[in-house]
């Protein structure tokens, strides 16, 4: 079952971000409200669960913007509905508006917040690279600020995100960002440069990505949802990163959205993303880590990650020079690797990380089992309370010890 659609309203900005990806040149036309509030109807009848107003602009630039998500709202059927912006529109008219719409017991609305930097300088680097002005910066953290207070003074329900994108261009201002906003918001998102983003832009991802071994699924962007277009277009995968090079695989102005889901061309290219049939599969799946790297992007909360953060900075024996291999998959992964990253020059380490011992082949990518040669020259550290037991039972047949990542954390083993 498709569980989220993300519509795209509009094609205006007021900011103009280094690392978006999508075409500053494009004059096309918002959606219409009869098409978007259709859009609606169409997820409700196909059982989505969430719907995400996103996109390829602005969407607080978008008109009709409250009408439209309180339309979503009041159809009682979406566990979440969620509304992506800069903030730079999010005045006192626009906080009112949001507030007032009608909540229910069935839907929860989320108000996702894209602010990177706390130092100015760093802000106008992500945000703002061609204004320069350092005023948008005061406008967007005191627009929040007034929103998150009118908020709580009128209990209404709507939970704050605010998301910081790591780079190794800004991880020094990371704990100030942190420290500045951890009391004042519901949670602070900390998130990598999507793939497209590296591919397009200087700034680099924060985490290299040394894997030795790869764990491979299906896309979650892919099997979980689809990207509405503002024109109607309706592209593979809810990963907006990808915008300028997803497959186009229907039209909703000429089919509804279950046409669409159920049609060849959709079947087809899930088909080939779920058996990792490389011939068939669209190209830009092909370019896109996440089909590769899927466990290891970084998206994880700083509330889970503190204790990873004060471990390491609490850590002062820890050896910059010494080589490491990682076992483990998931968030203890992301969050030990994150926390690392943030603390230490990752380019003083070098590491491996191997999510498990499976040989196989995929797209004449070797997958090999983890030699004994490589290990032997490392720490081994265990990304894992569940298996730590069994990973290591397997390391011993190699004649090696590995030591669980929390005593890492505490001391250096």
């Amino acid at each position: 079952m498709m569980k989220a659609i993300t519509i795209g309203v509009n094609y205006k900005c007021n900011l103009n971000c280094t690392f978006c990806v999508l075409d500053k040149n494009i004059k096309a036309a918002e959606i219409s409200v009869d098409d978007c509030k259709k859009n609606i109807d169409y997820a409700a009848q196909a059982g989505v669960e969430t719907i995400i107003f996103s996109g390829y602009g602005e969407t607080l630039l978008y008109p009709d913007i409250i009408e439209v998500i309180a339309y979503a709202v009041n159809k009682r059927v979406f566990k979440n509905i969620s509304l992506y912006t800069n903030a730079l529109a999010l005045d006192e008219q626009m906080t009112e508006n949001l507030l007032n719409i009608e909540e229910n017991d069935v839907t929860r609305f989320r108000l996702f917040i894209s602010a990177t930097g706390y130092d100015y300088n760093v802000y106008n680097s992500f945000q703002n690279p061609y204004y320069k002005d350092v005023t948008f910066r005061d406008k967007v953290y005191k627009n929040v600020q007034y929103f998150i207070n009118q908020r709580n003074q009128n209990k209404v329900k709507i939970r704050a995100v605010i998301k910081y994108i790591l780079a190794d261009e800004n991880k020094h201002d990371f704990l100030d960002y942190c420290r500045f906003w951890e009391d004042k918001i519901d949670e602070i998102i900390i998130t990598s440069l999507y793939p497209a983003f590296n591919q397009l832009q200087s700034f680099k991802s924060i985490v290299d990505k040394n894997y030795y071994n790869t764990k491979m699924t299906l896309c979650s962007f892919f099997k979980t949802g689809v990207d509405i277009a503002p024109n109607q277009d309706v592209l593979i995968c809810c990963n907006g990163a990808c915008a300028v090079a997803k497959p186009i695989v229907g039209n909703l102005k000429k089919q509804t959205l279950s046409e669409v889901l159920n049609s060849k061309k959709y079947k087809d290219y899930y088909k080939a993303l779920e058996e990792f049939d490389v011939e068939n599969m669209p190209k830009c799946c092909l370019d896109c880590e996440f089909l590769f790297f899927n466990e290891y992007n970084i998206v994880v909360t700083y509330s889970s990650l503190k204790q990873y953060l004060e471990g390491l900075l609490n850590n002062k024996k820890i050896d910059k020079n010494e080589k490491i291999a990682f076992f483990g998959a998931g968030v203890i992964l992301k969050r030990f690797l994150t926390a690392l990253d943030v603390v230490y020059d990752k380019r003083l380490f070098d590491y491996v990380i191997i999510d498990s011992f499976k040989e196989g082949r995929f797209a004449n990518k070797d997958i090999q089992k983890p030699s004994k040669v490589i290990l032997d020259e490392r720490k081994i550290i265990i990304c894992s309370d569940t298996y730590f037991d069994d990973i290591n039972n397997s390391l011993n047949k190699l004649g090696v010890e590995g030591i669980l990542y929390s005593n890492y954390l505490s001391k250096s083993a």
